[in-house]
């Protein structure tokens, strides 16, 4: 089973363009160093219309980092580049809400 490491941003950003440009222009080549990392999918908020009522998730962002296993996971945080990501947050754009991290076993069920 591959491994996914999920980092969600819920809230906005004053500048949502800006933080989402950040991410993908400045903050995605450093997690590109992480060893092991097979992809990375940003996950970002899009207008849609459901019919239904429904709860909005609120979240601005959601990137989506997959490894070979969690083995390969673990390797990675452990790495220099953990701390070279965790540093580059203090240069995005300013951010209001809650940011979570949260590791998956993931299985294609079709």
């Amino acid at each position: 089973m591959t491994a996914s490491y999920i980092v969600r941003y819920q809230g906005y950003a004053e500048n949502k363009t800006g933080f989402i440009s950040h991410y993908r222009n400045r903050h995605a080549p450093i997690l590109e160093n992480f060893p092991g990392i097979k992809s990375l999918v940003l996950h970002h908020a899009a207008d849609f219309q459901d019919p239904y009522p429904i709860t909005p998730g609120g979240n601005l962002l959601i990137a989506e980092m997959t490894f070979q296993d969690i083995s390969a996971l673990n390797i990675a945080l452990k790495s220099p580049v953990r701390t070279d990501a965790r540093n580059d947050f203090e240069n995005f754009p300013t951010f209001h809400g809650e940011v979570t991290h949260q590791a998956f076993q993931s299985e294609k069920v079709f």
